[in-house]
């Protein structure tokens, strides 16, 4: 027995909808029928703008303008400028976030090369309207203990999660925190650059007395990298504290600062895990699994651990440079989406072999991998390699490079021209020194051999 779609219970249809994109659900089901109608009208919104087209991006602000009741139904926006896009300024300038009356959630990706505190700084969110006081998961991309103590707390009392890419050090006394409150529902904090003492780190857990999950990485503050010191605050100050994943990177050769948390407290009553590693003159300590999703394996590193498996796999963006790439390594990325291939001499060309191909099998799973980025001082020692790994990524869909390894010949034989026509979408070949492409002839002519690519991203001579 067949039974149309719309003539499913709403139960059944309302089960559906989770399963189906929001552009789906409004561009396909929405105005087919007023039953309908009504039951897209009363789901919940994450709206999840990071990576729409230009288009569609459009089509659906465009949709919201018409439709201002569908605001009602937003709990969660994020929104990226990734991709050198302006989408949250384009955002941001057509709706205000008051607008948004259930709006829980707010995610705000900068790009790269975007001036952060330009983009999304604490004084320009809207403290002042009793929207923001709703907002229970919060995602910044920078601010100032200042910001957060004085500000942040007070206006957004009913946060649970709060994920702060960037606490950025500002010269500012201890004593002009002015804090009248205390983060009493925040359970979830995640702090992943923090550029200040261990003196400001007990200061803010001091007031956020209910976490049941601290996330953080700092660099180059020696007391951060005291386990009694953090024992004596989480006994003190996080009694509800279950899960504690860092990263503390210190210049320093000594390993007893690693041997403090292998005690009964770390291992026996939180099993709190940590194995570090040495670069150069740096030791890096943090917990296992390691936490972030990303990871630069730089030259003459030396990890001590006892498992090369399960470590890494939360990782998926990897930046690797050709003399890591060897048989002894110690790591291994299993879930590596993008991968980026950086030169190790400044001086000299850097030669990809059968051999490094081989080893890179070792240091990561290229069955999993969307995107490679290659350096502009890597050459491949036959152009049949660069082939060999197109292969061994049948997920490949986006590249970048530099544009003389273009301009040499390997896109442009007709074996890769073949290939590449079907597998890649994004192509990356934008350079600050020189044009990519000579003319605009040059452009439409690689526009048309290949016409499958959404994304080009080049320099081009007028």
């Amino acid at each position: 027995m067949m039974m149309k779609f719309e003539f499913l219970p709403n139960e059944i249809l309302l089960e559906t909808f989770k399963f189906l994109h929001l552009f789906d659900i409004f561009y396909s089901l929405n105005y087919l029928n007023n039953r309908l109608n009504k039951l897209i009208r009363s789901i919940p919104l994450d709206l999840n703008l990071k990576n729409v087209s230009k288009s569609t991006f459009d089509q659906f602000c465009q949709l919201l303008e018409v439709n201002p009741e569908i605001k009602d139904q937003v709990f969660s926006i994020e929104l990226s400028n990734e991709n050198r896009c302006t989408q949250i300024e384009r955002f941001l300038s057509r709706f205000l976030l008051n607008q948004f009356s259930h709006l829980h959630s707010l995610i705000l990706i900068p790009h790269e090369n975007d001036h952060i505190v330009r983009i999304l700084s604490i004084p320009i969110l809207p403290f002042n309207t009793s929207n923001f006081s709703l907002i229970t998961k919060l995602t910044i991309s920078t601010c100032s203990m200042k910001q957060i103590l004085n500000q942040l707390i007070q206006y957004a009392p009913m946060l649970k999660y709060l994920n702060i890419h960037q606490i950025k050090y500002t010269l500012e006394r201890n004593d002009s925190y002015v804090i009248r409150f205390k983060a009493i529902h925040l359970q979830e904090l995640i702090l992943t650059d923090f550029e200040y003492q261990f003196t400001d780190y007990r200061t803010l857990m001091e007031h956020t007395p209910n976490l049941l999950s601290l996330e953080l990485c700092a660099y180059s503050d020696r007391d951060t990298i005291d386990a009694n010191q953090w024992e004596y605050l989480i006994t003190d100050s996080l009694p509800h504290l279950e899960i504690f994943k860092f990263i503390f990177s210190y210049r320093s050769q000594n390993t007893d600062k690693f041997h403090q948390f292998q005690t009964d407290f770390w291992l026996v009553k939180h099993h709190w895990h940590t194995e570090y590693s040495f670069t150069n003159d740096f030791i890096m300590i943090y917990t296992i699994p390691y936490m972030l999703d990303y990871f630069e394996l730089q030259e003459n590193t030396t990890r001590y651990g006892n498992n090369i498996f399960n470590i890494f796999d939360k990782v998926t963006n990897l930046t690797v440079y050709d003399n890591t790439i060897k048989e002894s390594c110690q790591y291994y990325f299993p879930n590596v989406t993008s991968l980026t291939i950086l030169y190790s001499n400044h001086l000299q060309q850097s030669i990809i072999s059968k051999q490094t191909i081989h080893l890179l099998k070792k240091l990561t799973n290229l069955s999993n991998l969307k995107h490679i980025g290659i350096s502009s001082k890597i050459r491949f020692e036959s152009r049949l390699l660069l082939l060999t790994i197109l292969e061994e990524a049948p997920q490949l869909s986006s590249i970048k490079t530099d544009a003389r390894l273009v301009s040499d010949g390997p896109f442009f034989t007709s074996t890769f021209h073949d290939y590449l026509k079907e597998r890649i979408k994004t192509l990356d070949i934008y350079d600050y020194n020189y044009p990519s492409i000579n003319n605009r002839c040059d452009l439409d002519r690689f526009c048309t051999n290949f016409s499958n690519l959404e994304q080009l991203i080049c320099t081009v001579i007028e």
